[in-house]
Protein backbone atom coordinates (compact mmCIF):
# COMPACT_ATOMS: atom_id res chain seq x y z
CA UNK A 1 0.00 0.00 0.00
CA UNK A 2 0.87 3.16 -0.61
CA UNK A 3 2.23 5.17 2.37
CA UNK A 4 2.51 8.76 1.44
CA UNK A 5 1.24 9.83 -1.91
CA UNK A 6 2.66 12.80 -4.11
CA UNK A 7 2.98 15.16 -1.78
CA UNK A 8 0.24 18.64 -1.81
CA UNK A 9 1.48 20.78 0.52
CA UNK A 10 3.83 18.69 3.11
CA UNK A 11 6.80 20.79 2.67
CA UNK A 12 8.18 18.92 5.77
CA UNK A 13 7.71 15.90 4.20
CA UNK A 14 9.65 16.74 1.62
CA UNK A 15 12.23 17.88 2.60
CA UNK A 16 12.34 14.65 5.27
CA UNK A 17 12.25 13.16 1.64
CA UNK A 18 15.17 14.87 0.14
CA UNK A 19 17.31 14.90 3.38
CA UNK A 20 17.02 10.64 2.72
CA UNK A 21 17.67 11.03 -1.00
CA UNK A 22 20.67 13.37 -0.57
CA UNK A 23 22.26 11.02 1.67
CA UNK A 24 22.55 8.64 -1.14
CA UNK A 25 23.24 11.00 -4.21
CA UNK A 26 25.08 14.65 -4.74
CA UNK A 27 21.87 16.58 -5.60
CA UNK A 28 23.29 19.03 -7.91
CA UNK A 29 25.54 16.73 -9.68
CA UNK A 30 24.04 14.94 -13.42
CA UNK A 31 25.36 12.45 -15.25
CA UNK A 32 28.28 11.78 -16.44
CA UNK A 33 29.28 12.77 -12.66
CA UNK A 34 29.58 10.26 -10.14
CA UNK A 35 26.21 11.25 -8.25
CA UNK A 36 26.55 8.40 -6.37
CA UNK A 37 28.17 9.22 -2.46
CA UNK A 38 29.83 5.75 -2.12
CA UNK A 39 31.51 5.61 -5.45
CA UNK A 40 33.06 2.18 -6.43
CA UNK A 41 30.20 0.08 -5.37
CA UNK A 42 28.44 -1.85 -8.50
CA UNK A 43 26.47 0.39 -10.52
CA UNK A 44 23.68 -1.38 -13.30
CA UNK A 45 21.90 1.00 -15.99
CA UNK A 46 18.26 0.49 -16.99
CA UNK A 47 16.97 2.27 -20.05
CA UNK A 48 14.91 5.87 -18.63
CA UNK A 49 11.77 4.96 -20.04
CA UNK A 50 11.75 0.79 -18.81
CA UNK A 51 12.54 2.29 -15.38
CA UNK A 52 9.72 4.52 -15.45
CA UNK A 53 7.20 1.97 -15.34
CA UNK A 54 5.37 -0.10 -13.27
CA UNK A 55 7.98 -3.05 -14.56
CA UNK A 56 10.80 -1.13 -12.65
CA UNK A 57 9.19 -1.84 -9.18
CA UNK A 58 10.66 -5.49 -8.89
CA UNK A 59 14.14 -3.82 -9.47
CA UNK A 60 12.93 -1.94 -6.75
CA UNK A 61 11.83 -4.47 -4.48
CA UNK A 62 14.53 -7.11 -4.98
CA UNK A 63 16.85 -4.14 -3.06
CA UNK A 64 14.03 -3.48 -0.58
CA UNK A 65 14.29 -7.39 0.21
CA UNK A 66 18.37 -7.65 0.33
CA UNK A 67 19.01 -4.28 2.46
CA UNK A 68 15.90 -4.66 4.91
CA UNK A 69 13.77 -1.87 3.70
CA UNK A 70 10.10 -1.00 4.64
CA UNK A 71 9.65 1.63 2.17
CA UNK A 72 10.66 3.82 -0.88
CA UNK A 73 11.29 7.41 -1.39
CA UNK A 74 11.25 9.38 -5.08
CA UNK A 75 12.09 12.68 -5.57
CA UNK A 76 11.99 14.32 -8.98
CA UNK A 77 15.18 17.20 -9.15
CA UNK A 78 14.61 18.64 -12.11
CA UNK A 79 12.28 20.46 -13.06
CA UNK A 80 12.64 22.01 -9.95
CA UNK A 81 10.26 20.46 -7.08
CA UNK A 82 9.42 24.08 -5.24
CA UNK A 83 9.84 26.24 -8.70
CA UNK A 84 7.85 23.94 -11.00
CA UNK A 85 5.71 21.58 -9.31
CA UNK A 86 4.74 23.60 -6.10
CA UNK A 87 3.87 26.79 -8.38
CA UNK A 88 2.26 25.18 -11.16
CA UNK A 89 0.42 21.80 -9.02
CA UNK A 90 0.61 23.17 -5.55
CA UNK A 91 2.57 20.09 -4.45
CA UNK A 92 6.05 18.75 -4.23
CA UNK A 93 7.18 15.95 -6.52
CA UNK A 94 8.46 13.60 -3.85
CA UNK A 95 6.58 10.66 -2.45
CA UNK A 96 6.75 7.82 -0.18
CA UNK A 97 5.54 4.33 -1.51
CA UNK A 98 5.58 0.86 1.36
CA UNK A 99 7.65 -2.21 -0.41
CA UNK A 100 4.48 -4.20 -0.58
CA UNK A 101 2.99 -1.89 -2.79
CA UNK A 102 1.99 -3.87 -6.67
CA UNK A 103 3.86 -2.77 -9.31
CA UNK A 104 0.23 -1.17 -10.08
CA UNK A 105 0.38 0.49 -7.31
CA UNK A 106 3.34 1.77 -7.92
CA UNK A 107 2.94 3.03 -11.44
CA UNK A 108 -0.06 5.01 -10.38
CA UNK A 109 2.26 7.07 -7.82
CA UNK A 110 4.69 7.96 -11.05
CA UNK A 111 1.69 8.26 -13.39
CA UNK A 112 -0.65 10.50 -11.17
CA UNK A 113 -2.14 13.30 -13.00
CA UNK A 114 -2.84 16.42 -11.01
CA UNK A 115 -6.20 17.89 -11.39
CA UNK A 116 -5.87 15.60 -14.54
CA UNK A 117 -3.05 17.59 -16.22
CA UNK A 118 -0.58 14.86 -17.49
CA UNK A 119 2.60 17.36 -17.52
CA UNK A 120 2.22 17.00 -13.90
CA UNK A 121 3.19 13.08 -13.34
CA UNK A 122 6.65 12.33 -13.00
CA UNK A 123 6.43 9.71 -15.60
CA UNK A 124 5.89 12.37 -18.46
CA UNK A 125 7.53 15.68 -16.81
CA UNK A 126 10.37 14.43 -14.45
CA UNK A 127 14.08 14.75 -16.53
CA UNK A 128 15.82 13.82 -13.26
CA UNK A 129 14.57 11.91 -10.64
CA UNK A 130 16.35 9.74 -7.47
CA UNK A 131 14.98 7.08 -5.58
CA UNK A 132 16.17 5.73 -2.47
CA UNK A 133 15.20 2.87 0.54
CA UNK A 134 15.15 3.38 4.06
CA UNK A 135 18.47 1.87 4.62
CA UNK A 136 20.09 4.58 2.19
CA UNK A 137 21.96 1.38 1.14
CA UNK A 138 21.05 1.34 -2.39
CA UNK A 139 19.95 4.24 -5.04
CA UNK A 140 18.71 4.66 -8.53
CA UNK A 141 19.55 8.06 -10.38
CA UNK A 142 18.10 8.39 -13.58
CA UNK A 143 18.11 11.10 -16.40
CA UNK A 144 15.89 11.74 -19.16
CA UNK A 145 18.35 12.96 -21.35
CA UNK A 146 20.76 10.44 -20.91
CA UNK A 147 17.82 7.53 -21.38
CA UNK A 148 19.54 5.88 -18.43
CA UNK A 149 18.40 5.08 -14.76
CA UNK A 150 21.95 4.19 -12.56
CA UNK A 151 21.52 1.14 -10.19
CA UNK A 152 23.30 0.82 -7.26
CA UNK A 153 22.88 -1.79 -4.42
CA UNK A 154 21.17 -4.11 -6.46
CA UNK A 155 22.26 -8.01 -5.31
CA UNK A 156 24.74 -9.51 -7.52
CA UNK A 157 22.54 -12.84 -8.64
CA UNK A 158 20.72 -14.06 -11.88
CA UNK A 159 18.47 -10.83 -12.24
CA UNK A 160 16.93 -12.65 -15.03
CA UNK A 161 13.70 -12.80 -13.18
CA UNK A 162 13.46 -9.06 -13.35
CA UNK A 163 12.06 -8.77 -16.72
CA UNK A 164 13.82 -5.50 -17.59
CA UNK A 165 17.43 -5.43 -19.84
CA UNK A 166 20.20 -3.99 -16.98
CA UNK A 167 23.29 -3.27 -18.17
CA UNK A 168 26.93 -2.37 -17.18
CA UNK A 169 28.24 0.90 -17.98
CA UNK A 170 29.80 0.24 -21.62
CA UNK A 171 27.32 -1.85 -23.33
CA UNK A 172 24.34 1.25 -21.39
CA UNK A 173 26.42 3.89 -23.23
CA UNK A 174 26.29 1.74 -26.70
CA UNK A 175 22.61 0.80 -26.27
CA UNK A 176 21.12 3.38 -23.80
CA UNK A 177 22.87 6.34 -24.33
CA UNK A 178 23.34 6.07 -27.67
CA UNK A 179 19.38 6.81 -28.10
CA UNK A 180 19.92 10.61 -27.55
CA UNK A 181 22.29 10.76 -30.30
CA UNK A 182 20.56 8.65 -32.40
CA UNK A 183 21.52 10.72 -35.57
CA UNK A 184 25.66 11.01 -34.41
CA UNK A 185 27.65 9.38 -31.64
CA UNK A 186 27.61 9.57 -27.67
CA UNK A 187 30.25 12.27 -27.12
CA UNK A 188 33.42 11.34 -26.18
CA UNK A 189 33.58 13.26 -22.92
CA UNK A 190 29.91 11.94 -22.08
CA UNK A 191 30.84 8.23 -22.99
CA UNK A 192 34.30 8.19 -21.41
CA UNK A 193 33.62 9.86 -18.32
CA UNK A 194 30.45 7.26 -17.82
CA UNK A 195 32.83 4.22 -18.58
CA UNK A 196 35.40 5.77 -16.27
CA UNK A 197 33.36 6.60 -13.40
CA UNK A 198 30.83 3.89 -13.15
CA UNK A 199 33.05 0.87 -14.94
CA UNK A 200 33.14 -1.96 -12.24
Amino acid sequence: MIVTGVLTSGRAEYERVRTLVGSVFALDLRLPDMVFRKPGLNTVFAEFEVAMSGEFWPVIQAMTRAHGDKSVHVLVLDPDPEHYYLRHYGKYEAATIGIDASEDEYWGLISDEPDGDPTGAIVFSANVVAIVGDSRKWGCWGEKGLEVMAIQGLPEKDNSDLRIPLLAVQDAVSTFVALSYWRTLVPPEISSNLISKYGN
